[in-house]
């Protein structure tokens, strides 16, 4: 969406991702602080607070929304926030966020709903991972190191690796 003026106070019934890539503005959810907006960046708004953001004067912004009943699995897997602040875009999720929007501009765009759905998916993947701000970097060597010690508790036992990820908060396609 380019050259956005306005501004957003109000509670959503979707959880949303904004890619702000022009412009700076302001970001608050609910009572909590109010940031500084400075583009490249991101920011994730969960269903139910207040949200109050907008630009300065105009920005260009790019957003995904998914369905309320998605958010405990997008959240599962470490793609939602356990605070609401606009996050910096590193420059290799920004370029994903480039090959996103060329390619939801392309006329044949609409008879490739899995393709957007998947490059959507990997911006959000990417855009996280690089962020250190979402996990402290040890949590992810603490999952593996406790998958590592289920397996080794019980080394006869054929173990479901999908359901050991989710048992140490991972992804099941982390395993």
């Amino acid at each position: 969406m380019p050259r956005k003026a306005d501004h957003v106070d109000a509670a959503f019934d979707t959880f949303n991702y904004s890619f702000i890539i022009r412009g700076s503005g302001f970001f608050r959810c609910e009572d909590e602080p109010t940031y500084e907006v400075h583009p490249p960046c991101f920011m994730a708004k969960r269903v139910g607070p207040a949200y109050h953001y907008g630009p300065n004067t105009t920005w260009t912004e790019c957003y995904l929304k998914y369905a309320a009943d998605d958010q405990e699995a997008f959240a599962s897997r470490g793609l939602l926030p356990h605070d609401d602040r606009p996050r910096p875009l590193h420059p290799q999720a920004m370029d994903l966020l480039t090959e996103f929007m060329r390619e939801c501009s392309r006329p044949t765009a609409v008879d490739h709903p899995d393709r957007l759905d998947r490059l959507a998916e990997r911006l959000l993947m990417e855009a996280w991972s690089l962020t250190e701000t979402v996990r402290s970097p040890s949590s992810g060597h603490a999952a593996v190191l406790a998958m590592r010690d289920r397996l080794r508790e019980e080394p006869e036992v054929d173990h479901d690796l999908a359901a050991l990820a989710r048992a140490v908060g991972c992804s099941p396609g982390y395993a």
